[in-house]
């Protein structure tokens, strides 16, 4: 890591910039806290002097990226991810923004590492309409929870380690990192569509996949998918074979 005052130039990068129309191959410099130059033109007046040269070829350089819809387990299902954990992966996968101050007086307690947590006049508009629906039709509410007992109890039923509590997120355990990403793979070859969760991403080391489900799910869509999830865990060794009849 860079720790002098030197200008830095940021070479060979494919640079990035929307509001400029840039997309290209150049470089970024760096003066102080401020970008001075960005792109194919970045050198034009010329290198700064006694500046860093570190070679960016194959990375890529833009502005920051916006997740405008992040869930994390803590509170309340601290078995597949808490706070912590959502930070470290967040950091792996590059987060630079943190918000402790809005977590802490979000989730009324100190949070051991910081995470981002985004918000928008969108976001605020899509959950007011949310909740406008759900007053209007609170069936809705009770399907979901039917939803929720269908898979749960039917992937309990076939031998999968589930999360403790029934809730619209259902977490199925797998043994490993790379068993994970397999099942979800075979899972996307199948036409279903559910999220990976491995380390750091997890706490305590657990990988797991993460079924979403809503209200309008149909109780045939749901047992395909246990049919689906079943026969992939077999595949996999991740269940025991099916036992045949005798005779």
């Amino acid at each position: 890591m860079l720790t002098d005052r030197r200008p830095i130039l940021l070479a060979n990068a494919r640079v990035v910039d929307p509001s400029r129309g840039i997309d290209e191959i150049g470089t970024v410099v760096i003066d102080g806290k401020k970008i001075a130059a960005a792109g194919t033109a970045a050198l034009n007046q010329g290198s700064p002097e006694g500046a860093a040269v570190v070679d960016c070829a194959g990375k890529a350089i833009l502005p920051g990226l916006v997740d405008t819809r992040v869930f994390i387990g803590e509170p309340g299902a601290e078995h597949r991810e808490t706070i912590a954990s959502a930070s470290v992966a967040a950091a792996a996968g590059g987060a630079r923004v943190a918000a402790r101050q809005f977590a802490e007086a979000r989730l009324g307690k100190k949070t051991r590492a910081p995470i981002c947590f985004l918000s928008c006049a969108k976001i605020l508009a899509s959950v007011r309409q949310a909740l406008k629906v759900v007053k209007a039709r609170p069936e809705l509410r009770q399907q979901l929870w039917d939803n929720v007992g269908t898979l749960y109890d039917g992937l309990t039923a076939q031998g999968f380690k589930l999360g403790p509590e029934h809730g619209p997120v259902v977490g199925v355990h797998l043994p490993d990192r790379m068993t994970a990403i397999g099942f979800w793979r075979a899972m996307l070859d199948a036409g279903i569509y559910v999220n990976v969760a491995v380390p750091p991403a997890t706490p305590n080391g657990v990988s797991l996949l993460r079924c979403s489900l809503c209200a309008v799910h149909t109780r045939e869509q749901l047992e395909h998918m246990i049919e689906v999830m079943t026969g992939i865990g077999r595949q996999m060794g991740v269940l025991p074979p099916k036992l045949r009849a005798a005779g």
